[in-house]
């Protein structure tokens, strides 16, 4: 029977390269091992920390029509395995980081079996694992591996690739054995198309593929099909574009508001640049990306980069003059060096998703670099092997260029190690941008650290007047501090502006007045939170404690349901079912009462409140003997003091004196302590 197993990741490479394979995994691992504990960062408390939706992983697989749905439901699976724990997200997209390094290294195999470059004199073996390790070596490529959120380049890469590496094996198929209809090509054909579908489903940049695939075709393979037969074959493969604007575009829409939902998914933001002012920058951009991959020193997670409004400023002319200069010698040279000028093609291709005149808010960051940066190191590889035909020099020059790159990749990631660190690093790099002085507000607030986070949401306002994320952070602050009026009036000031938390300042809000004892205020606000997000739990949740304040246990209840039909984050699931059991037997519900703390109990048997408060649910009902059961059980999980005053209470209401004079002796000696 036929299988697809016999594509080996070490073609042609006999001992020496299940070896050099090795190598490659060994590096990856040491240089990525010690970042599995790093906390969250920046954008991963967006999409990872406070997404309900990967939290719910069949909500997550239903999500079929997100544009990138594949990356967000192995999101869901890292929290179905670990919850909120770092390392499963981290280990994950360090064994994408080793995968495509592999991959690196087979693409490069398979093109040395192509019709143009077999007979070359180059040297398979060397471009093969120079590029490869470059690449999982490389301290430009941390800020997409270790910063969790950019699982969506990683994983568009994977698939990038292996569309590419199955499209090669299908075309070798035909020229080998000349027959279309074989099942091993048809095999490697829907197999390219499949992969060239889940690129698509994991970010827009992989919009290329089609474009990349062809003109690998027209570099190294140059069929002499007709015309007919080539559009024929290629069409499927091109098709696979229209995944992203179908995923992007709502169709059930007339035509006149699919067409205007195409111009604001292309159009400029009120916070990005036009598409004039944002191409002439990116040609600034490109060159810096290129040196950073040529030389990667002062790397920063958020760059303060210049706006160039004129193509006839000095930097971007000359910019525009040096990438015109590389791309024409690629032109020129794709005959006596396809491999190298495939590299370059490669690398601007891959870019000009992001990199051209579809504005972006902002204008650089480097793990956009992560999937060029393939085409990069195979040119750079390529051009090393022409350069220096002795074997020994290039195998020196590139051990020495691996060992540099792994130590500022090693020293790189034991910054991502400490948010302190990185958040400082970053605004020592750009001091007069707001964004990292609001980031690094927010790691001494979570360490408690309130006067150095008050100085640096300070000195983010000096910065950027109409930061809301700022106010909304001072506003915590203060909150967490008991200054409610000085949080209410940092939360008001922040609803003046903009901002993507809108929920959750009026949240904040809501909170402050309710400390402040103003419940009417407070339930209006936690009801705006869920005007503009109908999934916030946690607001649901505060107006549900509030309506339980206000003793309008009808309403609380209710939103208390409304709160557990949202999502599956387990982190606030225990504190409602507790409440909402209290608010119901408050409500004079018993029955109810004891069915949901009943229910809780099965979900959280750890956790001791539901025993306390089922006990005395059946206290009231008068039945002790299932209270005393309902305590008993409770204190074999863990003996709390309240637990056995509980359980003397129903002892003595019982008359048995002894038992209960035992247990009050046991809860007067555990509070004591």
């Amino acid at each position: 029977m036929y299988k697809v197993s016999h594509i080996p990741l070490s073609a042609g490479a006999g001992k020496k390269g299940l070896i050099g394979l090795l190598g490659i995994i060994l590096l990856g691992i040491i240089l990525y091992w010690g970042v599995l504990d790093a906390p969250f960062v920046f954008d991963d408390h967006h999409t990872i920390v406070e997404n309900e939706t990967i939290k719910n992983l069949p909500a997550a697989l239903g999500q079929i029509r997100s544009n990138r749905y594949l990356t967000l439901v192995t999101f869901s699976l890292n929290y179905a395995a670990a919850g909120l724990n770092p390392w499963s997200y981290h280990l994950t997209n360090n064994m994408i980081h080793l995968i495509n390094a592999l991959l690196v290294y087979l693409f490069v195999t398979l093109i040395f079996k192509t019709p143009v470059m077999k007979g070359t004199r180059l040297s398979k073996g060397f471009i093969a694992f120079s590029a490869s390790l470059i690449f999982i070596a490389h301290p430009v490529q941390t800020q997409a591996v270790t910063y969790i959120t950019q699982r969506f380049a990683l994983m568009a890469t994977l698939f990038y690739i292996l569309s590419i590496v199955f499209f090669i094996k299908a075309r070798l198929e035909i020229i080998e054995r000349r027959s279309f209809a074989s099942r091993r090509h048809l095999t490697y054909y829907l197999l390219c198309i499949f992969s060239s579908v889940l690129a698509m489903k994991s970010k827009e940049i992989a919009i290329t593929l089609p474009i990349m695939i062809i003109l690998f075709e027209g570099l190294f393979i140059r069929a002499k099909d007709t015309r007919t037969r080539k559009f024929i074959y290629f069409l499927p493969i091109f098709l696979t574009i229209l995944v992203i604007p179908l995923s992007l575009l709502d169709l059930k829409k007339p035509v006149t508001g699919i067409v205007s939902d195409v111009g604001l998914i292309t159009m400029v933001g009120e916070d990005t640049l036009s598409r004039v002012h944002y191409l002439f920058t990116e040609f600034r951009v490109i060159v810096t990306y290129l040196r950073l991959l040529v030389l990667p020193v002062n790397q920063n997670l958020y760059y303060d980069y210049p706006v160039y409004k004129t193509l006839l400023a000095p930097g971007v002319l000359l910019s525009l003059l040096l990438l015109t200069g590389l791309v024409v010698s690629a032109v020129f040279l794709r005959k006596r060096a396809p491999l190298a000028a495939f590299g370059v093609f490669w690398f601007f291709i891959t870019l000009s998703v992001e990199s051209s005149i579809i504005p972006i808010r902002h204008v650089i960051f480097e793990h956009r670099l992560y999937l060029p940066s393939v085409g990069f190191f195979i040119a750079a590889a390529a051009v090393t092997d022409q350069l220096l035909p002795r074997k020994a020099l290039k195998t020196l020059l590139i051990a020495l260029i691996i060992v540099l790159l792994s130590f500022a990749t090693y020293s790189r990631n034991n910054l991502w190690k400490d948010p302190v660190a990185l958040w400082k690093d970053t605004v020592d790099k750009s001091p007069l941008s707001a964004d990292p002085h609001n980031a690094l507000g927010a790691v001494y607030m979570e360490a408690g650290l309130f006067k150095d986070a008050i100085s640096e949401f300070e000195k983010a306002l000096e910065l950027k007047p109409d930061s809301a994320t700022a106010l909304y952070n001072l506003g915590n602050i203060y909150l967490e501090s008991g200054l409610t009026d000085k949080a209410v009036e940092n939360y008001l000031k922040a609803l003046d502006h903009k901002s993507h938390h809108a929920a959750q300042i009026h949240n904040g809000l809501g909170l402050a007045y309710k400390a402040g004892g103003d419940y009417k205020e407070a339930i209006r606000q936690f009801k705006s939170a869920v005007a503009v997000n109908p999934a916030y739990r946690l607001a649901y949740y505060n107006a549900a404690n509030t309506y339980s304040k206000m003793e309008d246990f009808h309403e609380a209840v209710e939103y208390y349901e409304k709160a557990l039909e949202l999502g599956y984050d387990r982190t606030l699931l225990p504190d409602i079912y507790n409440n909402m059991g209290l608010a119901l037997g408050r409500k004079g519900d018993n029955a109810r009462a004891i069915e949901i703390f009943e229910k809780a109990i099965r979900l959280f048997p750890g956790y001791l409140p539901y025993y306390a408060n089922l006990g005395n649910e059946y206290m009231k009902k008068n039945d002790l003997d299932m209270a005393i059961d309902v305590f008993s059980r409770g204190l074999l999980v863990r003996e709390e003091w309240y637990l056995y005053a509980n359980l003397s209470h129903a002892y003595a209401k019982k008359g048995e004196e002894e038992k209960s004079r035992l247990a009050r002796q046991k809860a007067d000696m555990l509070k004591g302590n």
